[in-house]
């Protein structure tokens, strides 16, 4: 895989900094089969600051990608609780365990966080409403 170009890498939506490949964007990343889910770092006090570790598993290259939950905000739709129920009752406490990608069912702020890591371990955009 050739690296991207300064000036491809300063205009995409992020790229692999072993190899340089650049996703331009959002779907291009998401969609992309080459990267896993490894990993979501929540940060309680602030869920919108989390990130998501993937790693981009192409020949030779193997590194993993910090993507900010900020990211995906506008994946975050319709109807949502506005209170934080992490670590609380009804908790499985999903978040506070980084290799944890399994998605949660809680009354909780930070579910739609949940969606988006099913949608990246699934290669798929969420449906257009």
């Amino acid at each position: 895989m050739q690296p991207a170009s300064s000036t491809t890498v300063a205009s995409c939506f992020k790229a692999c900094p072993m190899c340089g490949y650049a996703w331009h964007t959002i779907e291009q990343l998401v969609t992309d089969g080459t990267l896993r889910v490894n990993g979501y770092q929540a940060v309680l006090d602030s869920p919108v600051d989390g990130i998501f570790f993937l790693t981009h598993e192409c020949p030779g290259c193997h590194s993993t990608l910090a993507v900010p939950v900020t990211s995906f905000a506008d994946w975050n739709v319709g109807t949502r609780p506005a209170h934080l129920n992490a670590l609380q009752e009804g908790c499985p406490g999903h978040c506070v365990n980084r290799d944890d990608l399994e998605p949660c069912s809680a009354e909780c702020c930070m579910r739609w966080i949940r969606d988006v890591l099913q949608y990246l371990k699934r290669h798929e955009m969420p449906l257009a409403d």
